[in-house]
């Protein structure tokens, strides 16, 4: 799941009378190579980069269905023009996805979807599960563990047990995150990233 690629491709004009931009082929053939990396085992990271209007999204729900029909785990996420402020965001929908949370779930129902995935992934991770709080919205009591961490090792432990949680999704399947509309990243999940 590291990455040992990163690739940005930037997107200069599109013709919108074709399902895919015909100036962007090169570009898809590269997306669909950079999944074909992915279902080796390879992980990578691509940007796709460009002005308004140029074929971003048009290029990105390509790649998505591509994906899924390669029977990728696909997890979105987006960054929105007022959430520059509010750590994790795009983050917290990857992570609601993951944890197969729905509009209709109890608060109950979530802390028990946490837990059981968590459980289900080692025992011990259980332990961490208050740490998620900042991207679940959710108020899992501190334990003997997590209390008493200190903000900078409480940062650490989460990133760390996010990457963990992706790492097991891709023992599974290949998984494909996305992370829309950068420019409005926060400087929390930027670290993340």
């Amino acid at each position: 799941f590291f990455f040992k690629q990163k690739t940005a491709y930037e997107i200069k004009e599109c013709d919108w009378s074709s399902d895919v931009c015909s100036s962007d082929l090169s570009e898809l053939d590269a997306l669909h190579e950079a999944l074909d990396r992915a279902k080796q085992g390879h992980g990578n990271m691509v940007a796709i980069t460009g002005d308004l209007g140029v074929g971003k999204t048009r290029l990105l729900e390509s790649l998505y269905e591509e994906a899924e029909r390669h029977a990728f785990a696909v997890l979105h996420g987006n960054c929105l023009s007022y959430g520059q402020n509010v750590p994790y965001l795009p983050w917290s929908s990857l992570i609601r996805t993951y944890l197969g949370f729905s509009e209709s779930d109890h608060p109950d129902q979530r802390i028990a979807k946490v837990y059981d995935a968590l459980r289900s992934l080692d025992p011990t991770w259980e332990t961490l599960a208050p740490l998620l709080n900042p991207l679940l919205g959710l108020d899992l009591p501190d334990n003997d563990l997590t209390r008493h961490l200190d903000a900078k090792m409480r940062r650490q432990r989460l990133f760390d047990l996010i990457l963990q949680l992706f790492q097991h999704a891709a023992t599974r399947s290949p998984v494909l995150l996305i992370i829309d509309d950068l420019q409005w990243l926060d400087v929390t999940s930027g670290d993340l990233l």
